[in-house]
């Protein structure tokens, strides 16, 4: 998948699951822009896609969706199970899987398919590989995305390594036109597009009024979130 293979082991996994668990703004920020994008409920049959240790998993099998997360990596998928084990109660409509999502999505059926923080760990070419081969199997579902804007005023700043340090694992951030593209070369069509500001109340209301001015405003719009749908192939041409 041309990813960064090294930084990936069960203290990564258990770091990001700590994450999502933790009442911080920018979790619950997180937490809120992703329920919005997709709108879950007890009706849903969702396949997250690099689900990791499974935070997003576990938001979307609280609205009482029934949810499953795959991921390459044994270990997320070890720290997973082990999350869900210790709380069945809550997460019993949860399922994780070692596993490639075009290999599970035809008997799933899922109706949403989520990649949530998930397409800026992987090169454009392993993402349009991903895409293609899930729209070639099933094409009656959406899929969302939730990933950073690479042209933002902090991403420009990890860029040149001033004040904060770039996520090793980011080896493909993109700008909005960027992903869009790859979904159209995927055979998606994007239906809905939109960008959330940054988590802080101050610098959000800031980012809220920039983001409106020509030239710059992509400086200020942090966090990209997508909703698209496969093409049927006979109208993709």
């Amino acid at each position: 998948m041309s990813l960064n293979r090294d930084h990936y082991n069960t203290e990564y996994h258990r770091g990001i699951l700590e994450k999502f668990h933790r009442e911080t703004i920018y979790q619950r920020d997180k937490n809120n822009n992703v329920l919005r994008l997709v709108e879950p409920d007890q009706n849903d049959v969702i396949l997250d896609v690099g689900c990791s240790s499974g935070g997003s998993s576990f938001l979307m099998a609280e609205s009482g969706a029934n949810i499953t997360g795959v991921d390459f990596d044994e270990q997320a998928i070890d720290v997973a199970n082990e999350y869900r084990d210790r709380h069945s109660e809550i997460y019993s409509n949860c399922t994780f899987l070692v596993s490639r999502a075009e290999e599970v999505i035809s008997d799933l059926t899922p109706n949403k398919v989520i990649m949530i923080d998930f397409v800026e760990h992987i090169a454009d070419e392993s993402l349009h590989n991903i895409l293609r081969q899930l729209a070639d199997r099933r094409v009656d579902w959406t899929l969302y995305i939730y990933t950073p804007n690479r042209r933002h005023w902090i991403e420009q700043l990890k860029k040149r390594n001033w004040l904060i340090r770039q996520d090793p694992t980011h080896i493909a951030l993109r700008d909005m036109k960027e992903t869009v593209k790859i979904l159209a070369d995927s055979g998606f069509e994007t239906t809905s597009m939109y960008f959330r500001p940054s988590h802080l109340p101050g610098i959000r209301y800031l980012e809220s009024l920039f983001s409106k001015l020509p030239i710059i405003d992509s400086l200020f719009r942090r966090r990209l979130c997508f909703k698209a749908s496969p093409i049927p192939v006979e109208k993709s041409y």
